[in-house]
Formats: C-alpha cells, structure tokens, sequence
C-alpha cells in the first residue's frame, strides 16, 4: 500500500514537471489547454477532462478544452457557451474558490442529471482556475467506466495542475494580447503611412486614427474631436460596445476633452468615479465608463483636435499606451498637414483653371447674357452642384432679375432657384450666405425646399463695393458645400462684377444725360447753370416757380438782369459786387451767401445760395448756384428774436416794480403808514400775478406740444363761469363797456372749468388790450346745432372742421377794436404773433393767449375762428359740445 502511494506520488511529481515544461515550451493558448486535460486525465486515470474558461464579462463560461470525447463530438462542444449560473458545479468552485468533490454524481444535488446520464458519468472532480486569486475558470475530471473515491492526495495534485494552468492561460493571453497589439501597431503605421503618401481626406484619416488608437489600447471607446470656430466638434467614433452610427450621443460632455486642449498634452484619469467626470454632465460614467485617456492632434505646433479613449472598467491606461497614442496623434497630425496641402494645390489649380475658364468667357462675348450664362455654367461643374443662378438687380426698377441659369435638363425645370429672404440679406449686407441644411433655416422660402434643394451657397456680386446682384448655387444634398467653394466662388464673383461693369458701361454713358436732367428738373431747390460770361445756361424748375421766369426765356441774358439780387443793404448787386465774381476769377467755390431776388412781378424774395465751379466745355458751363427760398426761414427768425425781446420786457417791468417797492421798504428809514404799505403790497401782488400768468403761458404751450395737457371733465354751469368772468375784467378796466349777453337759464357743459375759464379770461384781455380807445365789449352764449355751427365756419372762411355731436354752446367775445387784416387773421392763432407791432409796444404779453385758447378749445372737441375788420372790431368765436 506504501509502495502504491509512493508510486502515485512520484507520478503526480513528474506530471507537475512535464505540465510545466509544456506550459513554458509555448504560449499557444490552445496548445497550453489541450496538453493540461490530457495530463490530468491520464495522470488521475480518469475518463474525460474538460476546461471551462469565463468570457471578459466574467458572466459566461465557453469550454476551452476537451480530452476524452469522441473528436468529432469534443468539436460540436469546443466554444460552446453557457451562462455561469446555469452550469452550477463550475458556479460554486468559482464563487468559493474551493475544490468540488462529487463521489457519486448520479445522486449529487449540484449534479444536472441529464448530462450525468447523457455522458454516463459516476463520480466527478471539479477545481477552479485561481490567477492571484482571482478566477479564470473552472477544470473537471470524470469517471464514467465506475465510480471513483477521490484522495485528499489526488485532489491537491489536481489543484496543482489547475494552479499551472492558470498560469499557463494568464501568460498566453498576454502573449496572445501582445502579438495582437503588434500587430495592430505594424498596422496602424502601415495605414498612417499609407494616409501620408496617399494624401487621403481629412475625415478619413481621423476616422482610420481613432480605429488604430482603439486596437492598440484595447479601450472601449474612442473619440476624435476637431476644434472648430472656438468649439470641440465631433469628427470620429469607433467603439466595441456602441453602435458607431449613434456618434450624436457623444457630443455631449467635453470637459476631459477641454481640459486636454487647454493643457496642450495628454490627460489622464485612472477612474472616472473619483469625481473627474463632474465636467463632463456624468456622461461617460452614466455609460459605465470608468478610466480615460486623451492625447492633443497637433499641426504645425498649433493644437487643432484631441483623441480621447475610455475604457468600462477601472483598468488605468499604461505610459507605454499614453505614449503610442501620442505618436499615433503624431503621425495623424501629419497626414492632415498633407491632406491639407494636397487639397490646396488642388484648390488652387482649379480656381486657376475656373479663372481662366471666366476670363475666356467675358472675353468672347459682349452680350451679358451670353457671359454670364457661360460663366454659370462654369460654376456649377466646378462645385459640383446641381443648379447654379445669377441674379442682378435691374438699376431702373431695383428689383432683382435671373440673368443666367445652369440647371440639368432632368430635373425638370429651367427656372432659378432663390429665396427673396437670403437676396434681400445679402445685397443688403454685402456678406456671403452658406446654408449647409435648408430644412433648419427659417429664411429659406418653402417653395426653394419642395424643389429637393438642402445646401445653398450664395455670393454677393460687387462693383465697387456695391452689391449689384448674387450668384447661386444649389445642391439636392445637406453639407455639400465647402470652406474651398466659398474662396473659388469668391474669385469668380469679382470676374462676373468685371462682366457686369463692361456690359452695362455703354448704357451707364447713354443715361447719364438722362440722370442729369432729372436730378435737375426735379430738385425742390432753384439750381442756376451760368457760363464764362455771367450769362444764363439754364435753370431748373424750382427756380422758374420761384422768380416767375421760364429758361427758355431767361437763357442767354446775363444773370443779373433775371435775379436783380440785392446784397444786404438792398443794394443791386454789380459786376464788382456780385458774389460769383470771386470764385470765376479765383476759381473757389462759394459754400453759402445770401441775398434778395426780384421776382418777375416785382415781390422780394430771400434766399440762401452756393456756388462751385464746374468746367464741361462741350456744354459750355462754367458754375452752378444752388438757390432756395428762406423767406419763411427768416421770418420764423425774425419771430424768435422779437419773442425773447418781448420775454424780456415782459418779465424786466413787473420785476422792476417788485424790485422798487421792497427796496423802498426795505431802505427806507421812514414809517409808512397802513394804508401806503398796503398799496405797495397790491402792486407787489399784481405784478407777482402778471409773471405767474406769463410763466404758466409758456408751461401751457409745453404741455400743448409734447402732448402733456390734461383735460379733466366735470359738469358745471357755464353761464355762471361768463358772469365771474364779466364781472372781473370790468374790475380791471374803466375806459370799456363790459356786456354781457347770456342766456336767463344755466348752461350744464362736461368740461374742464379752469380750462374754459382761462379760454375766456383770454379773450377777454385780448379784447380789452387791442381796443386802445375803449368802446363796447360783449361776452354772449347761445345754443347751437352742428348744422348751424358748420354754416358759421363757412361763412366766416374758417378752414373746414369736421364738427363732433348734435349739440353745441358758441361763446363769443366781441370788441370795437383795430381789427385785422386778412393776413393777420390768417396767422392770429399762432404762436408769439402780434397783430398790430406799433400796438404791441404799449400791450403786454407773449403772443401766446390765442394759441393757447384754440388749443384748449380743440382739446375739448370744439372749433375756435374769428371774424375782423380794420378799424371796426374783431370777434372771437368756439364752441363747446353739450
């Protein structure tokens, strides 16, 4: 019995031996497990041995190894799968670790007694796989031809064996691993070299990178990002557990990505849970990503991208992989440097080849249509897209039309294709449109999107700066357009505005006789044309009206004897005074003088003039005076400067007497009775009266303009408010009979109070002030229809009103005054007029009580006019509605 146990002994010893002379004589994984099987079954004198390995996800189980079985069945089993739970003898050793010994299988609760009957089996063995204690699978051991008692011997030799093994599958899976990432090395330079040589284009070669950059680092995901206009765009994704085709999802979360371009080299993040991928929104963590690397693109020292790769577990990515990707982005940073170059000789030949093509075709043709139509042709081949339409704007009409179209006769319409927003935008702002989806851009018109147009490209076409028309291209798919296609339609724009500029020359010198004459006959100000000699040439219209001479009697005359100008002392304007002597002898021109015309029928008129000198010996003009009419101007001036005279006088009299009696109160060293300190007093009140009625004229008329005035409606007794008002201007004049002519019953009205009675209280003072020698004054009131207001309107020539409501009040305020002519009633409502200046000297006020009555009557929906006569009297009429 001892010899028996010695001689297993030395057999299990030798087995060890040979299992591991085997295992380190190669690193062929399948070798490694073949050869484990057999050693343990003929060591053990089993029956069947088998090895179960678990997949990377650690949740299946794929029978690596079988020895025993007919090799036609072992190979239907070999790479067969089932999940780890499912297969439970294989479960329980990986889960505790621990052998698994099953004398009798047949009664066994972990046994599946199917497979116990199917393959005969009576008693089994099974060991886990233990690399640095941590799973890698499970071996089994079967006894099939009779039961079998397991030694504590033989299962400790077992485990050994299975201890080996696992080693054995640990180093060849890292040889395995490292002949894969060799070979993905080997191929990543071939293909980046291949990419140098072959000039490829740029999506291509970031897109064969990030596939590299993922075979060399066994990540999970790899992304490549661009840095475009200020952002990190995505250009390439490759992964294993992702769908490619849902890049979209990637694009948010740049915050890794951000921080390695703002470094300028490699980041990396050993795990993802330890709070790094906060920047990102949880993105990748929310993936079940846990360790990222990401490494710069640089071209020409200039960081244009970054490669960034993650991986879903939290296996820290090696320097020796930080530094293969950095050479990969080394070598990729490269490629695009030549791709680059590569597209810009070719970019470069092809404008050369489109100008010449342009310049060939302005050339060959002075018809415009014909150039223009060549040339959008010429466009359209050179882009590749599927219409290309020139319009220009029509200089008559402004409006723009097609002059040129080059469509496919298969598309099945010969019309151009635009959309009236990007025209207006562009010839608006001089810029280049590039729509790259038309479906996502509200300015294109829905018709243009019916056509099958998705990407539009639009041009403006300038002539010296100035838009004259745009040049369109259209393409049926989104994006098709490009950074290039802008520069070569740039070049050609300048070619078709130099068309443009030839081909409308010839017109341009033919109309602009025609612009001349137009801008002459219809300017609003006179414009006279002289020659050498002073002598008429021509003038416009404006000034025909203004001097009441025709040019055609006027041409030839020298100018003197049309305008008779007058300089400021109303002196006629001589040879030696004439202010176009200077610059016709001096050749200056004149930016302004003023003078005084005499018209054909002998009335002054003021105006401002220029001169400047403008030789054209074929017409024989030498000067041009620009004239226009300031007779109006000046009066308004003249209105100004006797409104701050009389602003002036007004406000020095009453402050004058406020000044005199509190300085004689004041200084005076005498005790003033009573009765003189009360006058002083009054007349110190009435003056403080006089300066608060002109200070509220003018608040009033401020309110009046800026539309500050505030009517606030409240029904009263109008006859009551005449009799208040009759009874204190009588107070206030002794040399005036004051009557007043109103109805025996109140008068209800819905008006403002204070309004309506500083309406009458104005006219009254009017009627008081512009009656000198006394006389009768009468304040009257009567009800009115509208029918008989309109007729009191016309009748006293009153401009038309449209009169509001049925019923009406007149209130009138007569006076045997110096009446007014017709020129004076005319402008008797304006502001700061005075009818009769020898009269206003000895009158106060501002001019403004007449204005400021209508105002108030017209705030209040009813219409004020008067009736006058020199000598005989005015009065004032307005009517309020009931």
């Amino acid at each position: 019995m001892e010899h028996s146990l010695q001689e297993q002994r030395r057999r299990a010893k030798d087995a060890l031996v040979d299992v591991a002379l085997v295992l380190t004589s190669t690193l062929e994984l399948s070798e490694v497990l073949e050869r484990v099987v057999k050693t343990v079954s003929e060591l053990m004198d089993g029956d069947r041995a088998s090895i179960w390995l678990l997949d990377d996800s650690r949740q299946e189980l794929m029978a690596a190894a079988i020895y025993g079985l007919d090799p036609f069945v072992a190979d239907q089993w070999k790479g067969r799968t089932v999940r780890c739970e499912d297969e439970r003898l294989s479960y329980e050793v990986i889960k505790s670790g621990c052998p698994v010994v099953i004398d009798d299988a047949e009664t066994h609760p972990l046994t599946d007694k199917e497979a116990v009957r199917m393959f005969g089996d009576q008693s089994i063995l099974v060991v886990p796989l233990l690399w640095k204690d941590q799973p890698m699978g499970s071996l089994f051991l079967n006894y099939v031809r009779h039961p079998h008692e397991f030694t504590a011997e033989e299962v400790a030799v077992t485990v050994a064996l299975a201890n080996q093994a696992a080693v054995a599958i640990q180093n060849a899976r890292l040889y395995t691993k490292h002949q894969q990432k060799e070979e993905a090395l080997q191929r990543a330079f071939r293909q980046i070299g291949a990419a140098l040589v072959s000039s490829a284009r740029p999506d291509e070669i970031l897109r064969l990178a990030t596939e590299v950059a993922l075979d060399l680092t066994d990540a999970t995901l790899c992304l490549t990002h661009m840095r475009e206009d200020g952002s990190l765009i995505l250009r390439a994704a490759r992964t294993l557990s992702w769908d490619p085709r849902q890049e979209g999802e990637f694009q948010v979360g740049l915050g890794l990505e951000s921080e390695v371009i703002a470094l300028g080299a490699p980041v990396r993040v050993d795990d993802l849970d330890e709070g790094r991928g906060d920047a990102d929104g949880h993105w990748p963590r929310r993936l079940g990503l846990r360790s990222f690397v990401g490494v710069p693109l640089a071209v020409d020292g200039t960081i244009v991208g970054v490669l960034s790769a993650y991986r879903n577990e939290p296996r820290p990515f090696s320097t020796s992989e930080v530094e293969l990707l950095s050479f990969l982005m080394t070598q990729a940073g490269a490629a695009l440097k030549s791709a680059a170059l590569a597209a810009e000789t070719k970019r470069r030949a092809e404008e050369l080849e489109l100008v010449h093509e342009a310049s060939a075709a302005i050339n060959s043709s002075l018809n415009p249509v014909e150039v223009l139509s060549m040339i959008a042709e010429t466009a359209k081949h050179v882009t590749e897209a599927d219409v290309a339409s020139i319009f220009v704007r029509d200089r008559d009409s402004g409006h723009e039309l097609v002059e040129a179209v080059a469509v496919p006769a298969e598309m099945g319409y010969g019309t151009a294709i635009r959309t009236h927003g990007l025209t207006t935008q562009i010839m608006q702002q001089g810029e280049i449109v590039f729509i790259e989806d038309t479906t996502e851009d509200e300015r294109v018109n829905p018709a243009v999107v019916d056509k099958g147009i998705r990407s539009i490209l639009g041009v403006p076409l300038k002539v010296e700066q100035e838009v004259v028309g745009v040049l369109y291209l259209n393409a049926h798919r989104p994006g098709h357009f490009r950074a290039r296609d802008v520069t070569l339609l740039s070049v050609l724009a300048n070619h078709i505005a130099v068309a443009l500029k030839n081909a409308h020359l010839y017109d341009d010198m033919l109309q602009e006789k025609e612009k001349f004459a137009s801008i002459f006959n219809s300017s609003s100000d006179g414009v006279l044309l002289i020659d050498q000699q002073y002598r008429v040439v021509a003038i416009n219209p404006a000034l025909e009206r203004m001097i009441g001479w025709n040019s055609d009697e006027v041409t030839g005359r020298p100018c003197q004897d049309v305008l008779r100008c007058t300089n400021c002392s109303q002196t006629p304007c001589s040879d030696s005074g004439c202010p176009l002597l200077q610059p016709m002898t001096g050749r200056v021109s004149v930016p302004y003088f003023e003078s005084t015309l005499v018209t054909r029928k002998g009335s002054q008129v003021q105006v401002a003039a220029s001169f400047s000198q403008i030789p054209d010996p074929v017409s024989g003009v030498v000067g041009v005076s620009i004239i226009r009419d300031v007779t109006e101007l000046k009066r308004i001036e003249e209105s100004k400067s006797d409104f701050i005279s009389i602003v002036s006088h007004e406000l020095r009299t009453p402050l004058s007497l406020v000044k005199g009696y509190t300085g004689t109160i004041l200084q005076s060293k005498r005790n003033f009775t009573p009765e003189t300190q009360l006058r002083f007093m009054q007349s110190i009140d009435q003056a403080a009266d006089r300066m608060t009625r002109l200070v509220n004229d003018l608040l009033s008329v401020t309110r009046i303009e800026t539309g500050k005035l505030e009517i606030k409606r409240k029904p009263f007794d109008l006859i009551e408010l005449a009799s208040e008002q009759v009874d204190g201007i009588r107070l206030s004049s002794r040399i005036h009979e004051i009557v007043a002519d109103l109805p025996g019953e109140p008068v209800t009205i819905n008006a403002d109070r204070a309004r309506v009675e500083q309406i009458i209280e104005n006219l009254l003072r009017n009627a008081v002030n512009y009656s000198p020698d006394g006389g009768r004054i009468t304040l009257f009131v009567r009800r009115v229809t509208r029918e008989e207001v309109t007729g009191m309107l016309k009748s006293a020539g009153a401009p038309p009103t449209v009169v509001e409501g049925s019923e009406h009040v007149v209130i009138g305020v007569s006076d045997q005054g110096i009446g007014m002519t017709e020129e004076q009633k005319r402008r008797i409502f304006e502001k700061f007029f005075r009818a009769e200046r020898g009269l206003t000297r000895s009158t106060s006020g501002l001019g403004l009580g007449l204005f400021i009555a209508k105002s108030l009557v017209v705030a209040h929906h009813g219409c004020m006019w008067v009736e006058s006569e020199p000598g005989v009297g005015s009065t004032f009429y307005f009517t309020l509605p009931l």
